[in-house]
């Protein structure tokens, strides 16, 4: 290889990629060649940027590392058995390294994970921009409807063939029909999930191709024929994504790794999960962009969730970000609920086993760390031990040795939470835009504060609390939660508050709460359908100095009435609640709706109703 590179003054190696093989604005693929610089800069095992100059680099699924990785929350064994994923930037066992550059832009090819940290330390990712040449999310927008058809564009960067009367649509090494689909209305700029249009069409003709094979590059009109009764009924200048339900890889994967920062990193699309962080100790994320690129006309820059974080501790601030268009939420900080399934030597030995199908795989303790068994039915702690042996029975199953042996009121589905590996969460300065699902879900033990942050008509909650043992079996109970100087911008719906504290506990009783100690103040709603807050199972809750607004919902027909249906407050077994010092638009009635809760439980101003339910 050449010279190594230009020493800093701070001591830190530099390493210019083109002074090792690789080539921007080739049109060829430069995987091996940036793969190799990156193994050399870690082998020298020394402070060391890797610059990227200003240009494109291709990155190709058929040149990438491939390792194997259980990645919490991606597929089940009957999804998509092989755990193997394809990996561009592959940063293994490194330290104190910099990946930094000015104007470059990484294109991917198939289906990859483009960038993954694995049991390294103090590693920086800095100025990145990452996009595909073919999106795994494809999009065509309805230009006309019709008494028995609807006429759609095909995005340029969609492929598709016609077989047999079905669109199909193509990628590399990849096709699918059937899928999640999402409707994107550019006139409020928000998505929402609706059935497939495509599998009740009778008959597909191509209107128009710029040659004979231009529907192969995705760049026709099509107009898409049905049953009379059973035309969907879209809006012209709507666009219609679409995708499959595999996320056999992810955006970018962070493992068994610690203070890791990501700074002023654009992704303009991500497949499968987004950026996950698992069992990592201090993860920093500031200024990221996570949008699909202007003037491109793409409306989807995410697969799934944006953010996804399991098992991790120390600290994970997300700060100064940009959100707009994933396929479901935008972050989500979760533990991992394993069941327990027998436990024997007096209770020093459990058996205990992965139960959602799309998390397995990776080990969920380690010896030292300290565990918490969880009462499933009413997600209430009873007691704690420590980990001192863990052996793998099965890529599902677990026997693990305690030091303290399991509490004799144990029960069988009861499960046990990593109470070691929980992270403190800083949410600040992000925008969040065109999501269909959520803005936040966190559940951790740990300090949380979410603040000055903006969310701009999430369809559903913009802050979900929840915490489970029989669904998707993601923990924990929250002790210390302030969400503040934030502004909702009509999020939610009569289905879902703006601000939802709903652990999926069974046992609800007031004396037995499941989270604490919640403060919202001095944030800014301003809302039509939905309610301010609702809680259940939580104890001390904190909302002050907050303003409502009343507004016409963006997310519905401009035709649409404000109708906040059912309570702006709705409780269920809560206790200590205290509302002080907000204020409230004069159209709105206010009532709290209180379920399974003694009435002296709430403080609250006399102009108030409280019904009882």
């Amino acid at each position: 290889m050449a010279d190594v590179g230009e020493t800093l003054e701070s001591e830190a190696i530099l390493i210019d990629v083109t002074n090792f093989g690789v080539c921007p604005n080739s049109f060829s693929d430069q995987t091996k060649a940036i793969q190799a610089v990156i193994h050399y800069a870690i082998q020298m095992n020394l402070p060391t940027i890797v610059h990227f100059p200003a240009g494109l680099y291709e990155l190709h699924a058929k040149s990438s590392t491939r390792a194997f990785y259980s990645i919490s929350n991606t597929v089940s064994e009957t999804d998509h058995s092989d755990l193997v994923k394809h990996i561009g930037i592959h940063i293994v066992q490194a330290s104190q390294l910099t990946i930094e550059a000015t104007d470059a832009k990484f294109i991917v090819y198939g289906k990859m994970t483009p960038i993954v940290i694995d049991r390294s330390d103090h590693i920086t990712i800095t100025g990145l921009t990452i996009d595909y040449k073919r999106p795994t999310i494809s999009e065509m927008t309805v230009v006309g409807p019709g008494d028995n058809y609807i006429d759609v564009s095909i995005h340029s960067d969609s492929r598709y063939e016609i077989n047999n009367n079905s669109l199909v649509w193509i990628g590399d090494h990849w096709s699918h029909t059937d899928g999640a689909v999402q409707q994107y209305n550019p006139k409020n700029n928000t998505t929402w999930r609706i059935a497939n249009p495509l599998l009740t069409t009778t008959r597909i003709e191509v209107l128009t191709e710029q040659s004979a094979h231009a529907h192969q590059r995705g760049t026709d009109q099509l107009r898409l024929y049905y049953e009379t009764d059973q035309v969907p009924s879209f809006t012209i200048g709507h666009t219609i994504q679409m995708r499959d339900g595999i996320r056999d890889e992810v955006g970018s994967f962070i493992v068994n790794s610690s203070n890791v920062v990501w700074d002023k990193v654009t992704m303009h699309y991500m497949h499968g999960l987004g950026i996950v962080g698992q069992f990592c100790e201090n993860l920093s994320f500031t200024q990221l962009k996570l949008a699909p690129e202007e003037n491109s006309g793409r409306t989807a820059a995410a697969f799934a969730d944006f953010m996804h974080f399991s098992a991790n501790k120390g600290k994970i601030s997300i700060v100064d970000c940009y959100f707009e268009g994933a396929h479901d939420d935008v972050i989500n900080v979760h533990g991992t609920h394993l069941q327990i399934i027998s436990c024997s030597n007096e209770g020093k030995q459990i058996h205990v086993r992965y139960m959602h199908g799309q998390s397995y795989g990776f080990q969920p303790y380690y010896a030292g760390d300290e565990i918490a068994f969880i009462a499933a039915s009413s997600l209430t702690e009873y007691g704690r031990s420590v980990v001192r042996y863990v052996e793998q029975l099965s890529p599902r199953e677990y026997c693990i040795e305690l030091e303290q042996a399991i509490p004799p009121e144990w029960k069988i589905e009861d499960v046990i939470e990593n109470v070691t590996w929980t992270p403190e969460v800083l949410i600040q300065g992000n925008t969040f835009k065109r999501i269909p699902t959520r803005g936040v879900l966190v559940s951790t033990r740990k300090k949380v504060e979410i603040l000055n942050n903006t969310f701009d008509q999430m369809y559903m909650s913009a802050i979900l609390i929840a915490n489970d043992a029989k669904s998707w079996y993601e923990s924990g109970m929250v002790t210390n939660v302030r969400i503040a100087h934030n502004r909702f911008v009509a999020c939610g719906s009569p289905r879902h508050s703006v601000i939802l504290i709903y652990p999926e506990n069974e046992d609800v009783a007031v004396h037995r709460p499941v989270h604490r100690h919640i403060v919202i103040a001095n944030n800014q709603f301003i809302q039509a359908t939905s309610s301010m807050l609702e809680a259940k199972s939580t104890a001390d809750i904190q909302f002050y100095n907050n303003e409502v607004i009343v507004q016409k919902n963006q997310q519905a027909d401009e035709n649409t009435t404000s109708d906040l249906m059912g309570g702006l407050v709705k409780l269920w077994a809560c206790s200590d609640v205290k509302m002080e010092n907000n204020s409230w638009d004069q159209q709105l009635d206010k009532v709290i709706l209180a379920r399974e809760m003694p009435m002296i439980n709430i403080t609250v101003e006399e102009d108030w109703t409280i019904v009882p339910l």
